[in-house]
Order: C-alpha cells, then sequence, then structure tokens
C-alpha cells in the first residue's frame, strides 16, 4: 500500500498520468495488472528523477507540501482549484521550497522592504504564512527566511483571491 497515494494524485497529477499509462503498458505488453498504488510509487520515481533528491526526500517534501496547502486551505476556510493557474504556480512554488527547506537552503535576501510591503499589502494572506513557519518551525526545526515568507505571502493570495 502507498500511504501517500492521495497526496501524489494531487501534488504530482502530470507524473501519475504517465505512471498510470505506465502500468496500462505493463498489463497489455505482460498481462500483468499492478494496483495504483504502483502509479504512485512510479510516479514518486519521476519526480525523484526531475528534482535529484533521495526517495525518502521526496517523500518528506511531498508531506510538507501538503501540509502547507492544509494550512492555507483550514486559514481560508476554502477548497483550493486545483485546475488554476494559480494553484498550479503555488504549487510549483511549494515543491521547490520544499526542496530548499530539506536542503537547508533557504532563500535570503538584505532587503526586507519588499517583504515589508507585501506583509501590509496582504495582512490575511501574511497571517497564514506565519501559521506556515511556525509550523516549519515546529515540526522541522527551521526558520523560514524573510524572503520565503515574502513568496509564500504573494502565492498564497494569488491561489486564495483569484481562483
Amino acid at each position: 500500500m502507498n500511504p501517500l497515494l492521495w497526496e501524489i494524485k494531487r501534488i504530482y497529477k502530470d507524473e501519475f498520468q504517465i505512471a498510470l499509462e505506465a502500468l496500462k503498458m505493463i498489463k497489455d505488453k505482460l498481462a500483468i495488472e499492478l494496483p495504483e498504488d504502483e502509479a504512485g510509487f512510479i510516479a514518486m520515481h519521476f519526480v525523484n528523477a526531475e528534482l535529484n533528491e533521495e526517495m525518502t526526500d521526496v517523500a518528506n517534501m511531498t508531506k510538507i507540501i501538503q501540509d502547507i496547502l492544509n494550512i492555507v486551505k483550514y486559514h481560508f476556510k476554502i477548497e483550493l482549484d486545483e485546475d488554476s493557474l494559480n494553484y498550479f504556480r503555488f504549487l510549483t512554488h511549494l515543491k521547490f521550497f520544499a526542496q530548499r527547506l530539506i536542503n537547508n537552503m533557504l532563500l535570503k535576501s538584505d532587503d526586507d522592504e519588499l517583504y515589508e510591503i507585501v506583509k501590509n499589502k496582504h495582512p490575511e494572506a501574511y497571517a497564514c504564512t506565519k501559521k506556515i513557519k511556525d509550523y516549519i518551525q515546529k515540526v522541522h526545526g527551521h526558520e523560514i527566511t524573510s524572503e520565503e515568507k515574502l513568496y509564500l505571502t504573494i502565492h498564497i493570495d494569488r491561489v486564495v483571491n483569484r481562483n
């Protein structure tokens, strides 16, 4: 059983669809029918190859992404439009954010002026970003930088206000 199947289907849609095609090809060529869980594992291998990370890191990144998506959904009490361009952009940002977090390579900048402007212009998105910051600190033991909070706030504002 693949414990991340639900997350994989939603976070790595393209990779999962290709993996389903691989299952179909296996069935057609070898007359072996594999369960959908296997498509999840195959999709994770694709993601692993895309990001050039260890499989355990990709699984951890997937969990971080899902947790952040849940924080956003619960903070705003909404369902996100998983077919929107803003959702796709947010998801892409979260993939690379999670990768930077896992690799301890968070973005840093000495210029906090833009961060302060965005924080004040989008207070609700920033309040959600603070919850994410607290989650990252509590669960993963990392402080996220002002630059990371800036980008999270911008993407959160877009995904909740432009769907």
